[in-house]
């Protein structure tokens, strides 16, 4: 199953735990400005199996490789930079989460100070469901 699209022309979030309990925020997911649920209906896509196939990749990576170590330094790296140059980096982070009392990854921007500020999302009631 393939969109044959170049990945920067996909925006959206997978929220959560990273791995298995992770999932897709469809609602929140574009693929050229275009809504992905509005795409798998033209196209017959199982959202499902894109779903799957996303908690997987990590998976996928620790079998072929035994290790994922480096994705996390990577991120953990990234995250770093943008607090000591105060970068205001929009992106995936774990944060508090007063709605779920826990701390989730969810969009984020990263500065000085840290989690600057958490994007509230408008997930649909069975994305919220599943969060």
């Amino acid at each position: 199953m393939s969109l044959d699209q170049n990945p920067h022309n996909i925006a959206g979030y997978v929220l959560g735990e990273h791995g298995e309990s992770q999932f897709a925020a469809w609602s929140t997911i574009t693929v050229q400005g275009e809504p992905i649920t509005e795409i798998a209906k033209d196209q017959h896509l199982e959202l499902s199996e894109l779903d799957k196939a996303a908690r997987g990749g990590g998976w996928l990576v620790f079998n072929g490789k035994k290790y994922t170590c480096y994705a996390i330094a990577t991120c953990a790296a990234k995250l770093l930079q943008a607090v000591f140059s105060d970068a205001k980096l929009a992106c995936p982070a774990s944060v508090y989460l007063e709605d779920y009392g826990c701390y989730v990854g969810y969009p984020a921007v990263i500065g000085k100070n840290g989690v600057e500020y958490v994007h509230h999302l408008e997930l649909t009631d069975e994305e919220k469901k599943t969060s």
